[in-house]
């Protein structure tokens, strides 16, 4: 980068941090803004600006630039976007009020969402999350009828939607769910759905097809987003009764993957219900190997009283019950970790096969 280029994307990280000094400035401050993004051509430069138009939380920071006129490593000081942490936004109060003025500026909306709006414009890239970030009526419906209209726009903007948790959000995203390609989004939306009260209308239809859509792909990402996927069709088959959360969990007890296998195993085991007993009968005809049989012995050992076949997990569990029995021999104890030692190698072999 220049000294030039360098001084350009400063000015634009700071002038947000303008609002610091005094809120009185802030309608300065998006004045400037809206100029400056219209007629830059830089797009670091105007990433930056529209940034700061969400009121972006920042930090100070320093990274290490190649001066494109003497070639040498420079160290610049500047900004960097702060990541929530454990779940909790983190912001200044400035910050929130240079969002929160913008999202109620006309101009500023009609722009950011023209930005958005096209594919040839890398300002997108930041005008998607700063929409979602403002979370106001207007911005929102911006984004939603992107985030439906447009797959290309969901990774940029899922996260302050999901912050959001409205209505009309988890609604869309209960419509765009089962055709979702990227695992990384699928994984942000199952989430939302899976801690919404009330559990939104349709969730279990929509957790199935997605379930069924990241089957036919294998690769790990989407591997791990099945078991989401089943932890969220658990909670929605709770609140619900839905029949096709039910059967998106009875699915995952023939899933490729032994870890999803053993997450659709752990939800019924953890929460019996007498609707799985059919579809685990079921199940356990169609498993493909004597591990996938032994999963689904153990789930029937929870939910149907009627069951009494063999099950290496369900001894281990018993055995380990066992175990934390304070008054134990010495003896007695030293037969049991035998036994369970055993058991679990057997199971390993199982696996194995």
């Amino acid at each position: 980068m220049t000294e030039d280029r360098i001084r350009r994307v400063l000015a634009a990280k700071y002038l947000a941090c303008i609002a610091y000094d005094s809120s009185s400035l802030i309608p300065n401050v998006l004045a400037i803004s809206k100029a400056w993004i219209r007629t830059e051509l830089d797009r670091e430069v105007r990433f930056q600006l529209i940034a700061g138009l969400g009121g972006l939380p920042l930090k100070a920071s320093a990274g290490s630039l190649l001066d494109g006129e003497t070639r040498r490593w420079r160290v610049v000081e500047g900004f960097s976007n702060v990541r929530r942490m454990d779940g909790q936004r983190f912001e200044l109060p400035w910050q929130g009020s240079l969002r929160r003025s913008a999202a109620h500026d006309p101009e500023i909306l009609d722009l950011l969402a023209e930005i958005a709006g096209s594919p040839q414009d890398r300002g997108r890239l930041a005008a998607l999350p700063v929409l979602a970030e403002m979370d106001t009526d207007s911005s929102r419906k911006i984004v939603l009828d992107l985030f439906r209209s447009d797959p290309g726009t969901r990774f940029w903007s899922v996260e302050g939607l999901c912050w959001s948790g409205r209505p009309e959000v988890l609604r869309v995203f209960v419509e765009v769910l089962p055709t979702e390609r990227d695992p990384l989004v699928v994984n942000q939306m199952v989430d939302a759905i899976r801690k919404a009260d009330p559990v939104p209308e349709g969730a279990g239809a929509a957790l199935l097809g997605t379930f069924r859509n990241l089957a036919a792909r294998e690769n790990d990402l989407c591997e791990r987003a099945r078991g989401r996927v089943l932890s969220a069709a658990q909670r929605t088959f709770e609140a619900t009764r839905d029949a096709s959360a039910a059967e998106c969990i009875v699915l995952g007890l023939g899933d490729s993957s032994d870890s999803v296998r053993r997450s659709a195993v752990r939800v019924i085991a953890q929460h019996p219900d007498g609707a799985f007993i059919a579809p685990l009968w079921k199940a356990l005809g169609d498993a493909r190997d004597e591990y996938g049989r032994e999963l689904v012995r153990y789930a029937l050992r929870h939910t149907d009283p009627t069951f009494q076949g063999p099950s290496l997990l369900w001894d281990i569990e018993r055995i380990e019950k066992q175990l934390k029995d304070k008054g134990l021999s010495a003896e007695a104890r030293q037969a049991l970790e035998r036994d369970l030692r055993a058991r679990k190698d057997e199971l390993a072999r199982m696996a194995r096969r």
